[in-house]
């Protein structure tokens, strides 16, 4: 196996990686919702959310990763457990 292809095939594994967390948090998201409903709370809170993408953020400047990337990633993200919570 050449070089090229060895990292491609490493690039393959993290994205399957990516895709069971992805898969996994979308389950404790529904559970989420779930006590969220139960509570009688709505889905979204803002306190958690800042406090989420503001650790998130601090992060990725540890690993110093574009943060305006990781801030969409978890833009993105966070629009997607608000669609799950409105679902479930």
């Amino acid at each position: 196996m050449d070089e090229l292809t060895k990292y491609r095939v490493t690039i393959d594994t993290i994205d399957k990686k990516l895709i069971e967390l992805l898969f996994e948090r979308k389950r404790t998201i529904q559970l989420i919702s779930k006590i969220k409903k139960d509570l009688h709370k709505a889905p979204l809170d803002p306190t958690r959310w800042n406090e989420l993408l503001k650790t998130r953020l601090e992060w990725a400047r540890e690993l110093d990763l574009e943060v305006d990337f990781i801030s969409n990633v978890f833009e993105d993200i966070h629009d997607w457990s608000l669609l799950i919570q409105s679902k479930s």
